[in-house]
């Protein structure tokens, strides 16, 4: 929802012209930018399917109930696709006179599958707070020690820094193998974003918008992965 607008000013909207001199250049800059987004996605999808095949070997209750609630989610889709296409046809017989009503036994089906789904969620919310529970510290020691040495310094010297942390810690008894394995596929997922960055063929400030842009998916899209 937009905020309410309390100032008395009267609202201006200014509009500037662009002359395009180059249209070829102009597209191929935003195919470009696609392309970088895509692979920042793919890089992103990687990693959260591997964090979810760890917690599923470490958490098999959770796994169980996590693949129930795939079943009964795809179960669904399936139905309001369903209903979808009997709208359409109902649309098309009619040359669009009058919508279809939505068919009351499948809503009713549609309504006891997501009711299932919740309670499905809730029983696996406990299971997810153990896993979480179990690598929280692993996590929190890192941040601390890696936040400690860099020492608000760029990109360069955090990179430097995150690899001596993590190559530290891998050789420490107290971390769990579950801490070990996500820390290991985020150090892998962080390489690839930087691999990726370096052969995108964009300028700095288009591939810190894609990034940023990349950012605002995986924001807005959890706990799922962003779309391409």
């Amino acid at each position: 929802m937009a905020a309410r607008k309390t100032s008395t000013v009267p609202t201006r909207i200014w509009t500037f012209p662009c002359r395009v001199t180059d249209e070829a250049l102009v597209h191929e800059i935003l195919c470009t930018a696609n392309r970088y987004y895509n692979a920042l996605v793919a890089i992103e999808r990687a990693r959260h399917e591997r964090y979810q095949e760890i917690r599923r070997r470490y958490a098999t209750d959770l796994a169980a109930l996590e693949e129930e609630w795939e079943r009964i989610n795809d179960r669904i889709e399936a139905l309001i696709r369903e209903q979808k296409r009997a709208r359409q046809q109902h649309w098309r017989e009619t040359d669009g006179e009058k919508r279809r009503l939505l068919d009351a036994q499948i809503e009713a089906q549609i309504a006891a599958l997501r009711a299932e789904a919740k309670r499905v969620s809730a029983a696996a919310k406990k299971h997810r707070s153990a896993f979480a529970a179990l690598i929280e510290p692993g996590r929190a020691e890192y941040k601390r020690r890696t936040t400690e040495r860099a020492n608000g310094a760029g990109p360069t010297v955090k990179s430097r820094v995150n690899a001596e942390v993590l190559a530290e810690m891998l050789g420490e008894p107290q971390w769990p193998d579950a801490w070990r394995e996500i820390a290991r596929s985020d150090d892998e997922a962080h390489k690839a974003t930087i691999a990726a960055r370096a052969s995108c063929g964009l300028a700095t400030g288009t591939y810190r918008a894609v990034e940023e842009a990349v950012q605002r998916a995986k924001a807005d899209s959890l706990p799922r992965p962003p779309r391409f």
